[in-house]
């Protein structure tokens, strides 16, 4: 995963372009996009973060008085299903921006996995007990279950060969994606 390591002061001296001349059209500049309710910035987990935290505690106050498979649930319904949508266009994002919302999801699952009489496991194993990918497999996985099922985008499709064996076998119309060889030496 490609990783950018742009400061703040960086950031600014970047940020001198107002403009740019596209076929003969001025296209103005901005600092933010939106897309599908996503806004995409220079920092663009601050506050998904902030709004997931404040549910976080939330939840923390009342989770004596829920059951398992309910905190499950409101977990999911309030902060899983904000940490999973349009998060394909963090791919590629910078690792603090990762990172970030990593500690969001292994709060979430401390907060779900309530446990009064001994320690908590790490944060991994609550991860597996609740059966959530990490963040960035989240990432992986929606681009990955897109390409296979819309064809979309093209530049990704186009890099997909799919399994076809030399004779009959059950696995035929199984839709298995072949490993690509490289060779690496020079």
């Amino acid at each position: 995963m490609y990783q950018n390591n742009l400061t703040s002061q960086r950031l600014k001296s970047l940020s001198v372009l107002k403009s740019v001349n596209v076929a003969g059209t001025v296209i103005p500049v901005s600092d933010k996009v939106k897309i599908l309710g996503a806004t995409l910035d220079y920092n663009i987990t601050q506050k998904l973060s902030s709004y997931c935290f404040c549910h976080i505690r939330s939840l923390k106050q009342i989770r004596s008085s829920l059951d398992d498979s309910m905190a499950g649930s409101m977990a999911s319904s309030l902060v899983s299903s904000r940490l999973d949508y349009a998060n394909s266009i963090l791919y590629g994002t910078l690792l603090k921006n990762i990172n970030r919302l990593q500690r969001l999801q292994h709060s979430l699952a401390t907060v779900v996995i309530h446990r009064r009489s001994h320690a908590l496991p790490s944060a991994t194993a609550l991860l597996k007990q609740l059966h959530w990918l990490p963040v960035e497999w989240c990432i992986q996985f929606k681009l990955a279950t897109m390409t296979l099922h819309t064809g979309r985008p093209p530049y990704l499709t186009d890099q997909l060969q799919y399994y076809q064996p030399t004779r009959s076998l059950h696995s035929w119309g199984s839709h298995q994606l072949v490993k690509p060889q490289h060779k690496l030496s020079f």
